[in-house]
């Protein structure tokens, strides 16, 4: 793949990236705002109040997975440091390494992820899981302007920040 072609994956996939990232930040306040009005994460939801969180969770979900699988690798590709990382924690140790993220940080936020596609909290924890998501989302903001900004200084490649 010529770097044109590498250039124009990323920049694609940053684009979907930063989209996800302004959809799960906006349920994140929708669900701010009724655990604001309710006094707390409701453990029997509304109809509207479900919607909301299935779309946090769906977005949530959809950005720690494509971050882990697609935009991390094709950072480290367009870097020409993906050779010799076949796994994601090799990859995520990189990235760490260029003080882009914190790797057992992304870890976890896979863990989490796994959790909500296989329901794995039962009800009794899935407000608690819930609530640790919503947590969570500095983490991946803070991902996406580190990688913006190395992305910028490194190879003077200018993405828009969600």
């Amino acid at each position: 793949m010529t770097p044109a072609d590498k250039s124009l994956r990323l920049q694609a996939t940053w684009a979907e990236q930063s989209e996800n990232m302004r959809m799960v930040l906006r349920a994140a306040a929708e669900l701010e705002a009724n655990a604001e009005r309710l006094g707390a994460w409701s453990a029997t939801p509304t109809d509207a109040e479900r919607d909301v969180r299935d779309r946090f969770i769906f977005r949530f979900s959809k950005i720690v997975d494509a971050m882990r699988k697609r935009l991390f690798p094709q950072l480290l590709d367009y870097a020409e440091e993906l050779d010799g990382l076949p796994t994601l924690r090799d990859r995520l140790n990189r990235l760490e390494k260029y003080g882009l993220l914190e790797t057992d940080a992304w870890i976890e936020l896979g863990l989490r992820r796994n959790a909500f596609e296989h329901d794995y909290p039962g009800p009794a924890n899935r407000e608690a899981s819930l609530k640790q998501a919503f947590d969570t989302l500095p983490t991946i903001q803070s991902a996406m302007v580190r990688c913006h900004d190395w992305l910028e200084e490194r190879f003077g490649l200018a993405l828009p920040l969600p």
